[in-house]
């Protein structure tokens, strides 16, 4: 039947229909599967509306039976077809596909590609940016803790405003220490963060794990404050300005003023002193 009455299409859909719906298991013949035609106009490239022209002519020649389904199921499967083994081309040809010859003298259309194009257009990356001066860079949105971006991280005066917005929602304090917390977290989520630093350290502010921060981290906010990253205001009747300090420097200090009075007071008292011993 289809070297006499067959054309491209017709070929293809039965070709189609035969890889998808045509089974041997268990050492028997299992004639029922599903099929679309859109699957049968990618496959073989020609189009889908001629595809389900010749299934209905096949379907009128008793050649392929197709079950009712549901709509869902048509458009998640396709048609539920099933070949007639019993069907022979003497005792019924199939009059009612188009004559080659009508067929052969027209081009069919192009294959449908609009599904593919979709996909094409919503996978899509976006093109990079072009280097050069034509290049426009968008300006940043100001800083907000719920949509923290990279440049928050490394510039003090938008952490700052973020440090604001933590102290207004009440996960951070106003003293220094949670200042410098905050600032170490920052630069935990720079260090270990890989996919997504404004991520983590919004995580971090949010849970207050500020016990995954490391020593070396808040050393490092340290000199950056102590550089003068960012400026300290001078008090009014103060000749210098305020520098920060290291805690340990002024520990070692306070534990060297400590040690120093102890050893004064083992010294034994002068009685010149004016200094009695009631006193």
């Amino acid at each position: 039947m289809l070297a006499k009455d067959g054309n491209k299409v017709v070929i293809a859909t039965v070709l189609g229909h035969l890889l998808r719906c045509l089974y041997y298991r268990n050492r028997t013949c299992r004639p029922t599967g599903t099929c679309k035609a859109s699957w049968i106009a990618d496959t073989f490239g020609v189009d889908v509306r001629n595809v389900k022209a010749a299934r209905k002519s096949l379907i009128a020649a008793d050649v392929l039976r197709v079950e009712q389904r549901s709509q869902r199921f048509l458009n998640r499967h396709g048609s539920l077809v099933t070949f007639n083994l019993a069907w022979e081309a003497a005792s019924a040809r199939c009059r009612s596909l188009p004559p080659p010859g009508a067929e052969s003298c027209r081009v069919s259309p192009p294959p449908n590609k609009e599904p593919e194009l979709l996909r094409m257009i919503n996978n899509q990356k976006p093109p990079p940016a072009v280097a050069g001066a034509c290049t426009v860079k968008r300006p940043l949105s100001p800083p907000n803790l719920r949509h923290v971006v990279p440049a928050d991280l490394v510039d003090p005066a938008r952490l700052a405003i973020l440090h604001d917005h933590a102290r207004e929602a009440g996960y951070v304090n106003g003293s220094e220490a949670d200042r410098l917390k905050f600032s170490a977290a920052a630069q935990h989520a720079l260090a270990v963060g890989r996919s997504n630093p404004p991520g983590l350290f919004a995580m971090l502010v949010r849970t207050a794990s500020w016990h995954l921060i490391t020593l070396a981290e808040e050393d490092r906010v340290r000199d950056v404050l102590a550089g003068g990253a960012r400026s300290v205001a001078k008090p009014p009747g103060l000749g210098g300005a305020t520098t920060p300090v290291r805690v340990g420097d002024v520990l070692g200090r306070l534990m060297s003023s400590v040690m120093a009075a102890g050893h004064s007071a083992r010294q034994p008292i002068s009685r010149q002193s004016g200094i009695g011993h009631g006193g």
